[in-house]
Formats: structure tokens, C-alpha cells, sequence
């Protein structure tokens, strides 16, 4: 039995915990990550030192944790130090072979990869993989023939992945030059960085193809991301049905069809975003929905975004957008709660665009904060969040759920998305609160995993009315160790880790 910090995955207090599971160190006793992965065993962590490793590795159905001494420290400077080099030759990190949630990589810089086909840095198909805090850089997804490449920095193809704290940058692609997904359910982008991506399309450059994200036939939420610069839009979503929370997507550039976002017979909430000077040199500049999409969009600003024609929003006559307590540049648009005026972004040539406040030492108040939707409150009241009276305001920094504010203050609000919250406390002795948020009636699973992926308890299971949810589960009956937790509401997934201590 060996130990392992783990005070980074957690964020607490620094443990030593005895774990059962092998920790397998690289290169002290295999010289080579692969070797590593092929001694391991289901619920192994394969645990990197420093260095550049030029390899495409695969995890070859080892649901296993591959982690840079990130994992341990939580001090993000390994993450540059730790290098997986693809060396042009294939896809630098490859999971196909059925892998489960509990399959974990984190804490390295990912590069140089070269892929015909999908998933340039990283492919997932057919399995799922937990893609966490790392630098996924400088890698091509192409195509033959009359095929395309997917994915430059991350390709999925019937799979599902939780996709957090990453940056993806400077990937290119025909499609999805960062993120690719592709005929995939349960896919969760959050709280990434990604920028300068390319998605060249298929025979048309600059279309709207996803330099940031592209989506076909997917089930996706993407919450709280950076999605800036990349060539070929932010957002592309064909056939798809995308939750899109917010998000700051600016600078994002294309030919036509939506450089923000784009909606081609799909389906999508867009809630609290940014979509700002984001550059169709044709059409399209913020929003584009076409081929009998369906959008909402509430409390969001889409402002100064450029195009020849409809510079901030264009909907085709066979398309519905529904537009609510929102700020369009130079339209009064239909719906109550809209404006148009000047937000007031606190420094958008700099890139930040939190509103104004003059309790934040800015020199006005933004018009917008306040104006959100009445029954949405701000889960934080400062000057990194929301500001003013609680009441959401519109844009990326201020809508959060109901479930973050104290619960005594608050009168019952049926919630604006699915929600999966850290339990509480954690780390914890015998018991623990995890508690979740439906946003409509939905068919409800939690299921408890240990480290290895055993199911080992059922903590809640049926149909559940829209609203805010806690469950409590009585671990005394179990060992310490890290357990996983599982959320599964009709078609959305999600996925926390908690740790027993006793």
C-alpha cells in the first residue's frame, strides 16, 4: 500500500490518505507513460514526473487516473513541465476501448499531435473520459478525400467527457478546431480557456464550422468558458441540443453564419452569456439560426458584433429565437425585459467584460445589472460576479442558480439548468449532502462509485418534478477513500469526486 496527496483534487486542507489502489510513478518505475498505462490495472493512477515524453499514448480500456504531479501539489506550474508530445504522428493521447466517467487525465501540456481523421491532441471514442486542467496546444485534426478532420485539440465520437479548467489553444481543424463532438450525449465543456483555434470547414474556409466548439448530433452543456478569437466562429451546433450558460464568446471571426454562435437545425438555451465583437465578414455576426432551429436567449448581451448584414442576429424564416431580458446592440428586440443600450463593459478592449460598477471603482453603473430575469438570482455579489441587489444581471458574470444563494433567503424558484453541486462537507466523517437542481421533470438516478468504479450504492432513483434536490448519503458502513458521484437526469450526466475520512 502506498500514500498519495491529494489535496488538489479536492481543494482542501493537504491529507495523507492511504490508498488501495497502485500508484505507478513514471519514469522511476516505467521509463515511458505507455508502459505505465499497460501495468496498470482498473483504478491505478499512473503518476508523471516532470519532463517531455514524446508518445501517443493509449489508455487501451484501463479506467485508470494519469496525472502530472499537478494531481498531488495542485501547483499549476507542472502542467507546462509535463509534456506529452505527439511527435505529428497520431493522435497524442487515444481512449476507444470502452473506458468509463472514472477514467481521469490532468495536468499536462498535450501537443503536437497530427490526426486524419478525429481528435488531433486528444480522441475519445466510444468510451468517456474526465479531460481536467490541462494544456491541450498546437495539434491538427485533417481530412482525405471527401472526409474532414474533427477535433483538433479534442475529438468525440459516441462518447461522453467532462471537459473542465482546460486551455485549448492554437488547434486546428475542418471542424471544432478545440473541441469536437460528434453523434455524443453527456458532453460537459466548462470552465475552459479556449482561444485561437481554427475550423477551416469542408471546401468553404471561414464558414461557420466551430473554431471553438462544433456540435453534430450532441448533447451538450457549455458553462462558464472563454471562447475567443478562434477562426471559424465560437459555437457551431448542428442537429444538436446544446445548454449554453455563461460563457464570454468575443473576438470569434468567420466568413458567414454566425461567429458567436451558430444554431443549424438545433435546439439551444442560451443563458448569461457575452457574445460581443465577434466578426462575420458577410453575415452573422453575434447569433445565427437557420434550417429550423429553436433558441432562447435570456439575460444575454450581444453587442457590437460586426457583419456586412444582421450584425448581431439573424434568424431564417423557418427558425424560432425567443429573446428575454437581454441587450441587443441597435435592436429593441421583441420580448419583455429587452433593451438596447450601452452596457458598459468594464474594459472590452482588454478583454474584460464584466459590467461597470462603481463599487468596483469604475466610474458608472451598468445599465444591466439588476436587469436580469426576476426569478434568476446572483449566487455571489461582487466584483467578480454579480453585482447590485441580487437579482441576476445580464451578460457571462451575472446569473447564478438559486441553489448558491442561502437558502433562507430565498423563496422556491424552479431552477434555469441542471445543476450537480459538491457535496457537503467534504472531506466528511460517516455522512455527506449532495444537492442537485432539475430544471423539469426528469427521471432521476445518483449512484455512489469507489476509486476502482464499482457501483457500491443507489443514493436516489425516480421521477423527480422540476426543483432543488438534496440527498443525503450515510457512508459508516464504508472504507475511507475517494468515492465518485453520479447525476443522471434524463439525458444530462455529471460526475463529482468526494472524499471519506474517518
Amino acid at each position: 500500500m502506498r500514500t498519495i496527496l491529494i489535496s488538489a483534487i479536492f481543494g482542501v486542507a493537504i491529507f495523507y490518505l492511504p490508498v488501495f489502489a497502485t500508484i505507478i510513478n513514471v519514469p522511476d518505475d516505467y521509463s515511458t507513460i505507455q508502459q505505465g498505462i499497460d501495468a496498470s490495472v482498473n483504478g491505478d493512477t499512473v503518476l508523471v514526473q516532470p519532463g517531455t515524453y514524446v508518445e501517443n499514448i493509449n489508455f487501451n480500456g484501463h479506467n485508470i487516473v494519469l496525472g502530472s504531479l499537478f494531481l498531488t501539489t495542485s501547483d499549476t506550474s507542472y502542467i507546462s513541465q509535463t509534456v506529452i508530445d505527439g511527435n505529428a504522428v497520431g493522435s497524442v493521447v487515444t481512449v476507444e476501448n470502452g473506458e468509463i466517467i472514472t477514467t481521469i487525465i490532468t495536468g499536462f501540456t498535450i501537443q503536437n499531435g497530427f490526426k486524419v481523421g478525429v481528435g488531433g491532441g486528444i480522441y475519445v471514442g466510444n468510451s468517456s473520459l474526465q479531460i481536467l486542467s490541462n494544456n491541450i496546444s498546437n495539434n491538427v485534426s485533417t481530412g482525405i478525400w471527401e472526409g474532414w478532420g474533427e477535433g483538433g485539440g479534442i475529438g468525440l465520437i459516441n462518447s461522453s467527457a467532462d471537459i473542465k479548467d482546460n486551455t485549448i489553444t492554437i488547434n486546428s481543424s475542418s471542424y471544432g478546431g478545440g473541441v469536437s463532438c460528434n453523434n455524443t450525449a453527456n458532453v460537459i465543456i466548462k470552465n475552459n480557456n479556449i482561444i485561437q483555434n481554427i475550423a477551416e470547414g469542408y471546401g468553404i474556409p471561414g464558414q461557420a464550422s466551430g473554431g471553438g466548439i462544433y456540435c453534430r448530433d450532441t448533447e451538450a452543456i457549455i458553462e462558464n468558458n472563454n471562447i475567443k478569437e478562434n477562426i471559424g466562429g465560437g459555437i457551431s451546433c448542428e442537429y444538436s441540443d446544446a445548454e449554453i450558460y455563461c460563457n464570454a464568446i468575443t473576438e470569434n471571426s468567420l466568413l458567414y453564419g454566425g461567429a458567436g454562435i451558430s444554431c443549424i437545425v438545433a435546439s439551444s438555451l442560451i443563458i448569461n452569456n457575452v457574445i460581443s465583437e465577434n466578426i462575420a465578414e458577410f453575415s452573422g455576426g453575434g447569433i445565427y439560426c437557420q434550417y429550423s432551429s429553436n433558441a432562447v436567449l435570456k439575460n444575454t448581451l450581444v453587442w457590437s458584433n460586426h457583419a456586412q448584414i444582421y450584425s448581431n442576429i439573424f434568424v431564417d424564416t423557418s427558425s424560432n429565437l425567443t429573446i428575454t431580458y437581454s441587450d441587443i446592440n441597435d435592436t429593441l428586440w421583441p420580448g419583455e425585459g429587452n433593451t438596447s443600450i450601452d452596457p458598459l463593459f468594464r474594459d472590452p478592449e482588454n478583454g474584460d467584460f464584466h459590467l461597470m460598477a462603481i463599487a468596483c471603482d469604475d466610474p458608472y453603473d451598468s445599465p444591466c445589472i439588476d436587469m436580469g430575469h426576476p426569478d434568476i438570482l446572483d449566487g455571489l455579489l461582487d466584483c467578480g460576479w454579480g453585482l447590485g441587489n441580487e437579482r441576476s444581471d445580464m451578460g457571462a458574470y451575472g446569473g447564478g442558480d438559486s441553489a448558491q444563494v442561502e437558502i433562507d433567503n430565498l423563496e422556491e424558484l424552479i431552477p434555469t439548468r441542471f445543476f450537480l453541486s459538491q457535496n457537503y462537507p467534504n472531506p466528511f466523517n460517516s455522512s455527506t449532502v449532495i444537492k442537485y437542481d432539475l430544471p423539469r421533470q426528469s427521471h432521476v438516478t445518483i449512484e455512489i462509485y469507489d476509486i476502482l468504479g464499482r457501483k457500491i450504492h443507489t443514493l436516489a432513483e425516480g421521477i423527480r418534478p422540476s426543483g432543488n434536490y438534496q440527498a443525503t448519503w450515510d457512508a459508516s458502513g464504508q472504507s475511507s477513500g475517494i468515492y465518485i458521484y453520479k447525476l443522471q437526469a434524463g439525458g444530462y450526466i455529471e460526475t463529482e469526486k468526494m472524499l471519506l475520512l474517518k
